[in-house]
């Protein structure tokens, strides 16, 4: 059972961090992917993006494909001001409005770009998680690493520009006391934040709802647009089985 998991950007590949996640009744293997080592370079293309995860998942059997970036818009009808429901739940630091609209407006290109990425998901077979209707044997979730390590009880790793190779490490060995990771070479920020985060996704295939904490509500389309969606965090009981250290 394997799962892909994105840190999300879209002014360089190279801040893209991904990561293969494969779970067995004993460990978790974390195998980073560098995306220049297989030819993507320079600007984040959507369609070229999006492409390569859909391949590379129906390459390794990975029925999940986690992003750290927001799905949708904000409902017409909500009672919140400025935000979805899942992003006041976790106080996330960035907020989707009403389409086009967003808090900081700085984070207006990175939303816009994240949300045409899960739309290409959904064209590739991997439509945005419902908990509703009949399950989807492909699945698009979003993530958000800061609150996957606070439901994990710890300490959010620090955002890149205040992180060293040690602190890296340091934040690897506090995951480590929780699940018996079996990490393939070593993890840079990026890859660090998206194995974190996907975690909720390898709890999600068992269909373990102890392992996952669920904010937000059911995505859906309103005036050609998508709407609100939930951010999946992982809980210490993630993976059940997974001997603790």
């Amino acid at each position: 059972m394997r799962v892909i998991s994105v840190d999300l950007a879209y002014k360089h590949y190279s801040d893209v961090g991904v990561v293969v996640l494969e779970a067995s009744s004993r460990m978790i293997a974390v195998v980073p992917m560098r995306l220049e080592a297989v030819g993507l370079a320079g600007t984040p293309n959507v369609s070229e993006l999006g492409s390569f995860l859909a391949s590379i998942a129906g390459e390794l059997g990975a029925c999940s494909i986690l992003i750290d970036g927001p799905q949708a818009w904000m409902a017409p009808d909500s009672e919140l001001e400025h935000s979805r429901r899942c992003e006041r739940d976790l106080n996330t630091p960035g907020k989707m409005g009403l389409p086009g609209m967003t808090k900081p407006a700085t984070y207006h290109d990175f939303a816009v770009f994240s949300i045409a990425l899960f739309d290409d998901l959904n064209d590739l077979s991997f439509p945005r998680l419902a908990t509703t209707g009949t399950w989807p044997t492909h699945v698009a979730i979003e993530s958000f690493p800061t609150s996957a390590w606070r439901s994990l009880g710890l300490t959010p790793l620090p955002a890149k520009r205040k992180s060293n190779s040690a602190d890296i490490a340091a934040w690897l060995d506090s995951l480590r006391g929780l699940f018996d990771l079996d990490v393939r070479g070593d993890l840079n920020h990026d890859e660090l934040q998206a194995t974190v985060a996907g975690l909720a996704g390898v709890a999600l295939e068992r269909r373990n709802t102890a392992g996952i904490a669920f904010a937000g509500v059911d995505p859906f389309v309103v005036q050609g647009t998508w709407r609100e969606g939930y951010i999946l965090n992982p809980t210490p009981d993630a993976v059940v089985d997974t001997p603790r250290l």
